[in-house]
């Protein structure tokens, strides 16, 4: 692929890699980009990029086997269009901070389009682990609130898991159409009142000693911790998925228990909703405000091709070591996962 831009409508140059898709991305000459706008694009790593490097050195773009190019033009309505497969157009307030601040955001939703179709992955909202010696992987679902991160912080810390994602990662099949997964973003970020409820201890020593834990639940407090911080090893390598599982943890569960899919439909329906979120944009408006003020069109970029690649994950993971853990403690639900894997898998 070969593009021509034009050089003196578009002087700035960042090359951003987020889950193995190099974007290039081109900001309108008519904008004097600032030192503190490149900080506060660095400083975002890994909130939602994924292994992300910023680059504003200009770099060869047409060497590069999965690559994309984001023009940026200096406007006060934000839009984004699509020029060609791999090349976008996005029109934005360079002088806004939230729209500046939102960058990695937008790029990340873009690259999903590439990754699909270049790289036949997806990103999931799930969180993952790899397990001691071995290419296998546990894969944690769960709607928001279930429990993934304190589930996936239990398995690494009590059953020496290392951590492949948490929150997002990135899934995807290979020629014989076996499911792995490859990186992900990698912070805690732990609900303060739920750390008090199962981690008292972490949350007093991360929370620089503090002398008491309140009672009250403060649903959107939280904490958020990098795995060094919690001496828990990051897995870079690319893990098979051997056993899936969606948890519900809560202390107020009626008993601790696993089970087998009952119902196929609607966990397809939950998967379906999951792999397409980020393709057609539904978690990413262009611009966020504060006080919650949404404006601008995020399109879908999905296609026949794409879903049908997705469909085929689904479709195999439906069909795979696929449970409900439902548990009332994170390391409840950690004792019946590990048993759930030994019991189908501990021997093969």
């Amino acid at each position: 692929m070969c593009i021509v831009y034009d050089e003196e409508k578009y002087q700035y140059q960042l090359s951003i890699r987020q889950g193995g898709i190099i974007t290039h991305v081109y900001i309108s000459a008519s904008f004097c980009l600032r030192d503190s706008d490149l900080v506060e694009l660095k400083n975002t790593i890994d909130l939602q990029g994924i292994n992300v490097l910023y680059d504003p050195d200009r770099s060869d773009i047409y060497n590069q086997e999965h690559s994309q190019i984001v023009l940026i033009a200096d406007r006060r309505e934000p839009s984004l269009t699509q020029i060609e497969p791999q090349t976008f157009l996005l029109k934005g307030n360079l002088g806004q901070k939230t729209f500046v601040k939102n960058l990695h955001h937008i790029m990340y939703t873009i690259s999903e389009g590439s990754r699909q179709i270049l790289k036949s992955e997806c990103t999931i909202h799930a969180a993952a682990v790899s397990l001691p010696r071995s290419d296998r992987a546990i894969l944690i679902l769960g709607d928001k609130g279930s429990g993934k991160t304190i589930t996936t912080y239990a398995l690494c810390s009590y059953h020496d898991a290392e951590l492949i994602g948490n929150d997002l990662v990135i899934i995807g099949s290979d020629q014989q159409e076996k499911q792995y997964l490859h990186g992900g973003t990698t912070n805690f970020t732990f609900r303060k009142y739920v750390m008090g409820k199962f981690f008292p201890d972490l949350l007093l020593e991360k929370n620089n000693a503090s002398a008491s834990i309140s009672t009250g639940i403060d649903y959107e407090s939280k904490i958020m911790l990098n795995p060094n911080q919690l001496n828990i090893p990051v897995c870079v390598d690319k893990k098979y998925i051997a056993l899936v599982i969606r948890v519900n943890v809560h202390a107020l569960a009626a008993a601790n228990s696993v089970s087998k899919i009952f119902d196929k439909p609607t966990e397809a329906l939950r998967l379906h909703e999951n792999f397409a979120r980020y393709i057609r944009g539904q978690t990413t408006p262009l611009v966020l405000e504060k006080d919650g003020t949404i404006s601008g069109h995020f399109p879908s970029f999905d296609s026949i091709e794409m879903q049908a690649m997705r469909n085929k994950m689904v479709n195999s993971l439906l069909r795979s070591n696929f449970f409900y853990i439902t548990a009332q403690s994170p390391q409840k639900a950690t004792d019946l996962i590990m048993k759930t894997y030994n019991e189908n898998l501990g021997m093969s």
